[in-house]
C-alpha cells in the first residue's frame, strides 16, 4: 500500500530535534516522496518531454490516491535536477530522454502499478544505477506553491469530471 503524504513526525529528545530519515542514514539520496514524483513524471510529459504539472499531480493521485504537496515537488525536481533526471531550460522542466530505460527497468521489478514508487526508489537508490551529479546550482522553482497545485489540481478535477 503507498504511503500518505504528510510531514516527518519529529520528537525533541534532550532539546535535539531528531527526525527519522532511514534513507539518508543507509547513504541513501533518494527519498520515497521524490520516488512519488519521478515515478508520476512518467506519465506527465508531453511529446517534447516537457512536464504537465496538471498530468503530474493526475498521475501522483494514481499512485498514491494522493496529491504531493508544493513542497514535495519542489524538492523532488530540485534533487532529480541535481542528478541529471531533469532538465530545466526558460522556466520548462523536461525529462531527458535516457530516462526511458530506468523507467523500463521500473517496470519490469514485481509488484504491478501498486509497487511502482517503491520499485522507483529502488532504482534510483540502487548503486548499480550511476547518477553523476549534474549541477550543484539550484533551480528556481518558487513559482510551485500551493496556489499552483491548486490551480493544477482543480483542472485535473475538472477533466475527469467531463470524462
Amino acid at each position: 500500500m503507498g504511503r500518505r503524504s504528510k510531514l516527518i513526525p519529529a520528537m525533541f529528545i534532550n532539546s535535539v530535534l531528531c527526525v527519522n530519515d532511514m534513507t539518508k542514514s543507509k547513504g541513501k539520496v533518494f527519498e520515497w516522496s521524490d520516488a512519488w514524483i519521478f515515478a508520476s513524471m512518467r506519465g506527465a510529459t508531453d511529446d517534447d518531454r516537457s512536464i504537465d504539472f496538471t498530468y503530474l499531480i493526475a498521475s501522483s493521485d494514481n499512485l498514491n490516491r494522493s496529491i504531493p504537496s508544493d513542497t514535495e515537488i519542489r524538492n523532488a525536481l530540485q534533487k532529480l535536477y541535481r542528478y541529471g533526471l531533469v532538465d530545466f531550460k526558460q522556466g520548462v522542466i523536461k525529462v531527458p530522454l535516457f530516462i526511458e530505460e530506468m523507467y523500463l527497468k521500473i517496470e519490469k521489478k514485481r509488484g504491478g502499478l501498486f509497487s511502482v514508487v517503491d520499485n522507483s526508489l529502488s532504482v534510483l537508490n540502487s548503486p548499480r544505477t550511476k547518477l553523476p551529479i549534474k549541477n550543484e546550482d539550484k533551480i528556481d522553482l518558487t513559482f510551485i506553491d500551493n496556489n499552483f497545485v491548486l490551480k493544477h489540481y482543480k483542472k485535473y478535477v475538472s477533466l475527469i469530471s467531463n470524462t
